[in-house]
């Protein structure tokens, strides 16, 4: 009896703990806050961010790291900067600053808070940033319940980044482009496709939805200045473009 006891005590616990893992974190919550914060830098004249791998990786430690041990500080249990967490990480390019947030259960209400705060807004529009990096995490047994880490880098990664679903392949060409770039994007999932051209101030200069399907799709940038362009899919993936 004993035996079965520890047995179905052990499943238990396992059971908890893994229950508490897939509620730290929510793509979801993460996504949205990309969103908004796209939103904001073409507001105010700088050009968009991506999700870089690393940087989410970093945040996403952070905030489920200060929702476990139950504190709220730019500086990690272990005494790390957000410089040092994202290095940690693997991230490769240069830290520009970090966010964090406590308390709201929403991204629309701590994207709030960011904003109506300067430095967290400054952080947010910060034209010298091309990636960024969001974590959420959560326990119901902390001060605060919700947390959140956004940071930001700039590296040399704008190219294709990791679709949440199926892979999906873009080829472009010519690019260089002195009028009409040709796209070719394989829709395997069937999702819906929305595509965005930004120029370098952060404003939509085309945007449109993809029907499903695998067939080349022309875009025209005769009537664009001479420049680069950000061209982005789903608000996940960026490529550079450049007009001559």
């Amino acid at each position: 009896m004993k035996k079965v006891s520890h047995f179905l005590l052990s499943l238990i616990t396992v059971f908890c703990f893994i229950t508490n893992l897939n509620a730290q974190h929510n793509p979801e919550f993460e996504e949205k806050i990309l969103e908004l914060v796209n939103e904001l830098r073409a507001q105010n004249g700088a050009p968009p961010v991506i999700l870089n791998t690393s940087l989410n990786t970093a945040a996403r430690d952070h905030s489920v790291d200060m929702a476990t041990h139950n504190y709220f500080s730019h500086t990690g249990l272990n005494g790390s900067s957000f410089s040092q967490r994202i290095q940690n990480a693997g991230y490769q390019g240069a830290s520009i600053g970090e966010n964090i947030a406590a308390g709201s259960s929403t991204a629309e209400a701590t994207f709030n808070q960011w904003v109506n705060s300067t430095g967290h807004f400054n952080n947010m529009i910060n034209p010298s940033a091309n990636e960024m990096g969001i974590g959420y995490g959560f326990d119901n047994q902390a001060q605060y319940r919700h947390y959140w880490t956004q940071v930001f880098g700039y590296g040399n990664t704008l190219s294709i980044n990791e679709f949440q679903t199926e892979k999906e392949e873009i080829v472009m060409h010519p690019n260089p482009t002195k009028g009409n770039l040709n796209i070719s994007l394989k829709n395997t999932n069937k999702q819906k496709v929305f595509l965005t051209i930004y120029d370098v101030n952060g404003k939509v200069v085309y945007n449109d939805q993809i029907k499903n399907h695998q067939d080349d799709f022309k875009v025209s940038f005769e009537h664009l200045p001479n420049g680069m362009y950000y061209l982005q899919i789903n608000q996940l993936s960026i490529k550079k473009v450049v007009k001559i």
